[in-house]
């Protein structure tokens, strides 16, 4: 199932960008995408936990904020954020948090991975900042809004994913 999501998530996100934004069919696939990224997050966190490897079960969280968050940019037309947002970016902004903790830890023991987690981590915190900051000023609306959404939605897919994916099993 997971790498069934994210067949189906690379495919539409290839479909997504080649098509007419805004259209009927960028929405479709995009909704499709967002169904196969969140395929891959709800099946990444528990094969983590199983597999007890906290950097897979952080990179997921992280990930499925990027999906989540991009996909509420896209029809968030009001820029008012749900209490449902405030949730997620708070979760996003936890993850930073034991992130840093983690590549703290793992540099300890002289495991080059705290690079990459460290990298993770800054990144989630500029996003996570990014966020509140939209939230609290409501004004995220209309090209803000929509390069919003490409940025999370579709950029992060390809390099996230790969490089997490290569890294973590080679």
């Amino acid at each position: 199932m997971h790498i069934t999501g994210g067949l189906v998530a690379l495919v539409c996100s290839l479909m997504a960008v080649s098509s007419k934004k805004g259209s009927n069919f960028h929405r479709k696939v995009g909704r499709i995408y967002a169904i196969g990224m969140a395929t891959i997050g709800v099946t990444a966190i528990p094969m983590a936990i199983i597999s007890e490897k906290m950097f897979l079960f952080l990179i997921a969280l992280f990930s499925s904020y990027l999906v989540f968050a991009g996909w509420r940019f896209a029809v968030n037309r009001s820029g008012r954020p749900s209490k449902l947002d405030w949730f997620a970016v708070s979760v996003m902004l936890l993850t930073v948090l034991i992130m840093s903790i983690g590549a703290y830890v793992i540099s300890t023991e002289g495991d080059a991975m705290w690079i990459t987690l460290a990298v993770f981590a800054t990144i989630a915190t500029g996003i996570g900042l990014a966020d509140v900051k939209s939230h609290i000023s409501r004004r995220t609306i209309g090209n803000k809004r929509i390069s919003r959404h490409h940025q999370y939605a579709g950029r992060h897919y390809c390099d996230l994913n790969g490089r997490t994916g290569y890294q973590c099993f080679n």
